[in-house]
This record gives C-alpha cells, sequence and structure tokens, in this order.
C-alpha cells in the first residue's frame, strides 16, 4: 500500500487555494494560546470501540479531518478550518463542528474541553470553556492505517509520553506546534517540510524526542518549549541537544519557545548561548496568536 504519510508533511501539499482566497479572513476566529494548566479542568469526549467492520464509509471531509489529525496531532476547530483552506475545501466553522460531532460519536476523533471554574452567586460553581481541541480517536487510526498514514509504534509511543508530565500538557503544546506550523505555511515562501513529536533512536544515546522540526530551504529549525523559564531548564535543554548533535553529526537551529517574551531575558538567553556550541534563536508563544505575523529571533555569538 502506498505511503501517504509524507506528504501531508510537505509545504507544497497545502499550496492548494487560489491566490484570490485570503486563507486569513474575518469569518475565522482567532486562536488564542494556553499557558496555564493550574486550575484548568480537562474532560474528555469519545465514542465506543466498534468492529472495523461496522465503521461507515468516511467522506472526504472527514478523511481529510484524520489526515491532518494524524500529521498535526491536536488542532482545535479554528485551526482545521484553516487547514482545510489551504487544501482549497472552505466550509464554515458551523459545519465543521457538526462534522466533528458525528466523528466523536463514532470514535474517528477525541475531544478534549479545557474550562475552569468560578462562582456564580446564585447557582453556586460553574465551568467556563476555554479551548476545545480534537486529536485521532481509536477507530480514526484504523481509517488511518487503511489509507496508508504510518502510525507510530508502540516505543515511539511510550517515549512520546514520557515526555510529557500528563496528557493536558502534551495536547496544548501540540496545539502551539500546529499554531507555529500554520504560520509558516501561510506566510514563510521557503518553509520545506514539517515534522511534530519525532522520535529518533541515536547509537549511544537514549533516544532522542524532537517535538517540532521545520525546514526552511537550507536550514533545519528544532523548536523546544521552555516551560518555566529558569537558566537550569534552558541549560538541560541546550545539553540534550549539544550530545545530540555531537552524536548524529546533525546541524540545526534550535529555536527556544518561550511562553511571553518579556519573562525571559534576552540577556540571559545570550549568555547561556554563548556557553554552548549549537545556534540558538528564540520564539514566545504568543507572536504566532491572534493574527500576529510569528517569527523567531536569532542569538548572535559574541566573539
Amino acid at each position: 500500500m502506498q505511503n501517504i504519510y509524507s506528504k501531508w508533511h510537505q509545504k507544497s501539499f497545502y499550496d492548494c487555494c487560489s491566490e484570490s482566497e485570503d486563507i486569513i479572513t474575518t469569518d475565522v476566529v482567532s486562536s488564542k494560546p494556553l499557558f496555564i494548566t493550574e486550575g484548568v479542568l480537562m474532560e474528555k469526549y469519545s465514542g465506543s470501540q466498534m468492529n472495523h467492520s461496522d465503521i461507515e464509509v468516511p467522506g472526504n471531509d472527514e478523511l481529510m479531518i484524520i489526515s491532518l489529525l494524524m500529521s498535526l496531532k491536536a488542532l482545535s476547530v479554528n485551526q482545521l478550518s484553516q487547514f482545510m483552506r489551504m487544501k482549497g475545501r472552505v466550509i464554515g466553522k458551523t459545519t465543521i463542528v457538526k462534522i466533528l460531532k458525528k466523528m466523536v460519536k463514532e470514535s474517528l476523533v477525541e475531544e478534549y474541553v479545557m474550562s475552569r471554574e468560578y462562582k456564580d452567586f446564585e447557582d453556586g460553581g460553574k465551568k467556563k470553556e476555554i479551548l476545545r481541541l480534537y486529536k485521532t480517536g481509536r477507530n480514526g487510526y484504523y481509517i488511518a492505517e487503511q489509507m496508508g498514514i504510518k502510525t507510530d509504534s508502540l516505543k515511539r509511543l511510550y517515549e512520546i509520553r514520557n515526555r510529557y508530565r500528563n496528557q493536558m500538557v502534551h495536547l496544548l503544546t501540540n496545539y502551539t506546534w500546529s499554531q507555529i506550523v500554520l504560520g509558516n505555511l501561510q506566510r514563510n515562501e521557503g518553509m520545506k517540510w514539517f515534522s511534530i513529536d519525532e522520535v529518533r533512536f541515536v547509537n549511544d544515546l537514549r533516544p532522542v524526542f524532537i517535538p517540532l522540526t521545520i525546514q526552511i530551504e537550507g536550514e533545519t529549525y528544532i523548536y523546544e518549549y521552555v516551560e518555566t523559564g529558569y537558566d537550569w531548564e534552558t541549560a538541560e535543554i541546550l545539553k540534550r541537544y549539544e550530545e545530540y548533535t555531537r552524536v548524529s553529526g546533525r546541524i540545526f537551529t534550535l529555536v527556544l519557545v518561550l511562553q511571553r517574551a518579556h519573562l525571559y531575558p534576552l540577556r540571559s538567553i545570550r549568555q547561556i548561548s554563548e556557553r554552548g556550541a549549537i545556534n540558538i534563536a528564540f520564539t514566545s508563544v504568543s507572536e504566532w496568536y491572534s493574527g500576529n505575523e510569528g517569527g523567531i529571533f536569532r542569538i548572535s555569538k559574541i566573539s
């Protein structure tokens, strides 16, 4: 069976919309980042496991959604709408929600609703939804395999899940990677391909987990999320990638993704990068949301 997995990671595969179409339109609701998980509740919705023979053959929209989720891991309705537009499929948010509701019922996708509780003087405690994300469901993986899309081995899944302290952090991080990929697809002409949640097995090293890789022209950029902003965390990240590049011989720029740029002074980033042997750049999560242009900022080493 032909492996179609790789084409969903190529920029050229998304260059399908006509020049007259503006994929950043006013009818697309802006995505918003979610940094702090403390006090956030997460509920999962999924249908029941079905016999493969009982699964209804998905339509073209369902197949596109499964393919996008397999490649990008976690997406909001807004993100799905924009990725589908780049594939030439322009449908409204209401229609996408209706399709997803049916797919959740059939366990083709899983729905994760993040909310916060607040006090209401009349009715007591209430929940306020702040984000809704989707990922591939159990039956969706079966359909993906039938489509020729590669799925992760148990060994790779173990390494990926071991990287995050809980599923919510994993989902929210992949949500951010999807937004960064989206921004590059829309505005970076030199982009070639991307990869999310990659695991590399290198001799003499424990498996190396690489959250996001983006190839632009002849340069490779590896993105790593800096969760706390403390020097020790950044130093640990640099040490891990210096060891990886020493053993693998791979050349890349490490992009540190900060929650907010002002929380981590440029001076601190430069001081840490001076001690390292790899190229460093940085960006902040908010750079890529709510209509911002997005971009990375290189750290020049002082000779």
